[in-house]
């Protein structure tokens, strides 16, 4: 196998859910600049695979191992990473990719390496996105599919063990056209293993480096967005694991602290993905759509007097967004004291820089991406005049 790719871990936290389901405890991971986020959950049990008008797909013997077939559901129309799919690829080595409308046939980049039966979440590169209930060098010997309800249900029959005679193991996946949840759903039929399987259990989005792997071994309830684990030897048996689409700074009361303000312009990459809309459209911009939007707040402390706010590009470009209007405020909501939808340095993408008082005060920063699209952003905050050794109060 290549070797894991490793990244700063920024914070995670823990929140303890229930439901229909005896759900184990969910743990959130959030870093600046990947391009997917998901909460991670899993619960004991599983829920039918709806059978009724479901289209079987038979793998023939000479297929089996190392294969992939295109579909193409009537309505299908699902979201992942801010973008939309509306065809699928599903493959012998435990694996989904989706693909947009103008794909018409199997990319070269999912065909290559006997249909990517060498696993590896945290260098996939082929960049459609990647659903992998149970990636590895496995065989399938039957594939059912079932678009209803606006969400594409996918299940699997396969031999874990390629090698074996013995087949029915089942898993299927669920993904959700209206929440965008992801979930995998394992049952407790039996399987046979004569060698040594080494899989990856998660998600990878269209940009290297941007995905989420569960450490099934450790029995761990969180998946990695830092740490791959990809020599995954048994099934799962038994349970349900859901990748839930969030968006940490959603709002005001939320907004992510970009404090403290320096000299320097040190621009951060974030995404913009599975935000909601505020209902109303940038000030300097009333006729925009634009209205779904991620907040920042920063801390201008006595005697600074300008601030300058600049988004731009992300780079590496893969999943940048095309422009961005940026709208501050100096309470949640309050009334803007500005607002910008372009800048000389990066066209399209907001730039303000702001007058202020001298005394200090938290400015929160609302962003929105034109045509309310999917994607990553740089932005920086920084003064380049500090007032000091005064009197705010005569100044």
């Amino acid at each position: 196998m290549l070797s894991k790719k490793n990244k700063l871990i920024n914070f995670r936290f823990v929140i303890t859910l229930s439901g229909l389901l005896l759900l184990n405890t969910l743990i959130l991971l959030a870093q600046p600049g990947i391009g997917i986020s998901y909460r991670f959950s899993t619960a004991v049990g599983t829920i039918p695979y709806p059978t009724a008008g479901a289209i079987a797909q038979v793998v023939s013997a000479g297929n089996q191992d190392d294969f992939a077939y295109l579909f193409t559901p009537a309505g299908m129309n699902l979201k992942f990473g801010g973008n939309t799919y509306q065809k699928f690829v599903v493959s012998t080595n435990g694996w989904i990719a989706l693909l947009p409308a103008s794909q018409a046939t199997i990319p070269a980049g999912l065909s290559g390496g006997g249909y990517l039966n060498s696993n590896q979440l945290s260098t996939y590169n082929v960049g459609y996105p990647l659903i992998a209930p149970f990636w590895d060098n496995i065989a399938a010997t039957a594939f059912s599919y079932n678009y209803t309800a606006n969400a594409l249900w996918v299940r699997f029959t396969v031999k874990i063990d390629n090698t074996n005679a013995t087949t029915g193991s089942l898993f299927w996946v669920k993904i959700d056209g209206i929440t965008g949840e992801i979930i995998y759903y394992y049952t407790n039929t039996a399987y046979a293993i004569t060698g040594t399987p080494t899989a990856s259990i998660g998600i990878a989005g269209i940009c290297t480096g941007d995905y989420y792997s569960y450490n099934l071994p450790a029995a761990l309830t969180y998946a990695d967005s830092t740490i791959e684990t990809s020599n995954i030897s048994t099934k799962p048996m038994g349970v349900t694991y859901t990748f839930t689409p969030y968006q940490l700074y959603d709002n005001c009361i939320t907004a992510k602290d970009l404090s403290p303000l320096t000299g320097t312009c040190a621009a951060t990459i974030f995404n913009i993905n599975n935000a909601l809309s505020s209902g109303a459209p940038i000030t300097c911009s009333p006729t925009s759509t634009d209205t779904a939007d991620v907040w920042f707040k920063i801390t201008k402390p006595i005697g600074v007097i300008n601030v300058i706010i600049a988004t731009s590009p992300a780079t590496p470009a893969c999943q940048s967004v095309s422009g961005t209007s940026i709208e501050v405020f100096t309470l949640c909501g309050g009334i803007p004291v500005g607002c910008a939808t372009t800048s000389v340095e990066n066209p399209g993408f907001g730039q303000l820089a702001l007058s202020r008082p001298c005394t200090g005060e938290t400015l929160y920063i609302r962003v929105t991406a034109d045509g309310d699209q999917g994607g990553k952003f740089k932005i920086c905050v920084n003064s380049n005049t500090t007032v000091t050794g005064i009197d705010c109060a005569g100044a």
